[in-house]
């Protein structure tokens, strides 16, 4: 029997240190709406020609249902097809595709995962030392 992979595991404990405050706002129903600081240029096809790039300026980042959990392969979360997919899941829409996700800023994409980490419980703390 294997491991259990906790989600807060995948981002460590700094997850919870990324300050957010100028970049999230809550949304619907526990939804995060993250404003991205380098917004994702996304290219427009219109009568078949792909045309100006517009921009993709936040993600509005759903909690994750069992559905979309199951579509995972949580044994492979240090993949990084896998988180895209993970994302992916959270966005619920279908004007941001998986390939969108591959332009993101690193600086945006760590935010990202600091929201994503806070859908999930997050393990206690273990004590070390004492006295």
């Amino acid at each position: 029997m294997g491991d259990v992979v906790m989600f807060g595991d995948l981002f460590g404990e700094d997850a919870d240190e990324i300050d957010l405050s100028e970049f999230v706002t809550e949304g619907e129903n526990g939804a995060a709406v993250l404003r991205l600081e380098y917004p994702i240029a996304r290219t427009v096809k219109r009568n078949g020609r792909a045309e100006a790039a517009e921009p993709i300026e936040e993600l509005v980042l759903h909690r994750p249902r069992m559905r979309d959990l199951e579509q995972l392969d949580l044994q492979d979360t240090r993949n990084m097809k896998s988180i895209r997919a993970m994302i992916h899941s959270m966005l619920r829409t279908q004007e941001i595709r998986q390939e969108h996700l591959l332009d993101m800023d690193a600086a945006d994409f760590t935010r990202v995962m600091a929201v994503v980490a806070g859908f999930f419980p997050k393990p206690p703390r273990r004590q070390t030392g004492g006295t």
